[in-house]
């Protein structure tokens, strides 16, 4: 069984089939941005807090994700906003994925 849940596969796909169809997104490029916008502005805060580069946050960001196999659907995303340069240890590595 998935260590995730009994149909945790299922309701993953199923959210990517949601979002394909759009059907939350208003059909605009807005939710999209919304996530772009919201993790550059926690990386430029944790750059300014911890006085560390791009690289360096995205280590501190990854070590967080890593922490709690809750946090799996975030670290999927996050990765498809860094090409997966900030990812732990979950997300979509094959190529083309996120294209």
């Amino acid at each position: 069984m998935n260590r995730l849940g009994k149909f945790k596969s299922t309701f993953h796909e199923l959210g990517h089939h949601i979002d394909a169809l759009e059907s939350l997104t208003d059909r605009s490029k807005y939710f999209e941005q919304a996530l772009y916008n919201d993790f550059h502005s926690l990386e430029k805060i944790i750059q300014d807090r911890y006085n560390v580069n791009q690289e360096e946050a995205y280590k501190l960001i990854s070590s967080h994700l890593a922490r709690d196999s809750y946090l799996h659907s975030i670290s999927d995303i996050v990765g498809g906003i860094t090409d997966n340069a900030c990812v732990e240890p979950w997300g979509h590595f094959e190529e083309g994925y996120w294209t």
